[in-house]
């Protein structure tokens, strides 16, 4: 067994796929967005001003100079304005708000180029729907002692001769977009347990060998449930590995609760990049740098508040 702490990296590679005005609605969500309330309590609000340096006024600064931003590009189309969207990429990057647009922007790129396994989402569209339901992949309603939701992968119950690789990327990313909808799954973060006992040569083979070896550094090798308990508390465990609820009453539960998200998986379809020129890559970043000062000067948002750890 292995525990990682999950890392999402953001490839991107798209082309001009021309440009749109945005739809009038969207310019109604921008500027008649309902106050943002905090709700998550007094300790997770030192956590989030402790790690994200976030707190009432930095939040409420950042939203409105996001959306505005949303507003005026041209090269985003629909692009959702909800505040719990948007603080997924304020809090992540420590609420520096030039960093936030550049990952919302590789992420829109990402899932236009990857379309095939990161859009229609749909968990209950066959084959994903009967790989979920199988138990391959659940999180725990139970959180650890961090604050954080456990996600529980079963390789044994993915069959290769009857699954495809779509189908795991698609099962994996219904489950993330679901957790980072929570805005303490935003601050607190979610781990990762994975039973790889019973793989198989047809699973590996899936992936390419740089993207098996990839999967398996990111995590701690566990031969035995005793040593995964020193790391792992067995109350956030399905009962097969140590824990009280069983691994299918588990299942349903999450099953329960990706339907209730479900509209709003297939509703991030709508959103569109018409154009990835906005993206900073290294290589116009570079050209940024010996451009002098118009490169930073196309920058929207303020560099004041950017800290590095």
């Amino acid at each position: 067994m292995s525990t990682a702490r999950v890392i999402l990296s953001y490839p991107w590679n798209e082309g001009d796929a021309g440009r749109k005005q945005p739809p009038p609605e969207q310019e109604e969500d921008v500027f008649h967005q309902k106050d943002y309330e905090w709700v998550l309590g007094d300790e997770l609000a030192q956590t989030a001003k402790l790690e994200l340096r976030e707190d009432k006024d930095i939040r409420n600064q950042t939203l409105r100079q996001f959306r505005e931003w949303i507003n005026k590009n041209q090269d985003l189309h629909r692009c959702c304005t909800d505040a719990n969207f948007l603080l997924r990429f304020l809090r992540v990057k420590k609420f520096s708000l030039p960093m936030a647009q550049q990952m919302l922007l590789k992420y829109l790129n990402l899932r236009q180029t990857f379309s095939h396994m990161l859009q229609n989402l749909d968990v209950l569209s066959s084959p994903v729907h009967e790989l979920i339901s199988s138990g391959y992949i659940v999180v725990s309603p139970k959180r650890d002692k961090q604050g954080r939701r456990v996600i529980i992968t079963t390789a044994g119950r993915f069959d290769p001769y009857k699954f495809k690789n779509v189908d795991m990327a698609k099962a994996h990313m219904i489950t993330y977009e679901a957790c980072l909808d929570d805005e303490q799954t935003q601050i607190a973060g979610f781990t990762h347990v994975g039973d790889v006992a019973d793989v198989s040569a047809a699973f590996i083979t899936l992936w390419s060998p740089t993207e098996f070896s990839t999967i398996v550094k990111w995590g701690e090798i566990h031969n035995s449930l005793e040593e995964l308990h020193k790391k792992v508390d067995p109350q956030v465990l399905p009962k097969e590995y140590g824990g009280v609820m069983p691994l299918s009453q588990m299942t349903d539960l999450w099953m329960k609760e990706l339907i209730s998200k479900r509209g709003q998986l297939l509703a991030l379809d709508d959103m569109k990049l018409l154009s990835n020129k906005g993206i900073m890559t290294r290589k116009n970043n570079n050209n940024n740098i010996y451009g002098g000062l118009n490169g930073i000067a196309g920058l929207p948002g303020s560099f004041r508040r950017l800290e590095v750890d």
